[in-house]
């Protein structure tokens, strides 16, 4: 019985070595890079829920609240586009 030829990956990550063996590097998957992103906006995330969590069960009034800090929030994630487009111009 004969052994298969190996298939080479589709993925763009795989490449073959001097040997011609097949190398994969490690690719970052989709939880990773969701999992990142939480991390580095959490004091938004809270900023939006809790005030959100307080209009749902203490009084309507704390939507303003959230209302707020999820324009502050679109205004920074703004600025911060503009600042890496201008960054981006100057180089």
């Amino acid at each position: 019985m004969s052994v298969p030829e190996p298939v080479e990956p589709d993925t763009p990550a795989a490449s073959r070595n001097e040997r011609r063996q097949i190398v994969t590097r490690p690719q970052t998957a989709r939880v990773d890079l969701a999992a990142r992103w939480v991390r580095r906006h959490r004091a938004e995330l809270a900023g939006v829920t809790a005030p959100t969590v307080l209009a749902a069960t203490v009084s309507p009034w704390w939507a303003i609240g959230t209302g707020v800090a999820a324009l502050l929030w679109a205004t920074a994630e703004y600025r911060a586009r503009q600042h890496l487009d201008r960054k981006e111009i100057e180089s």
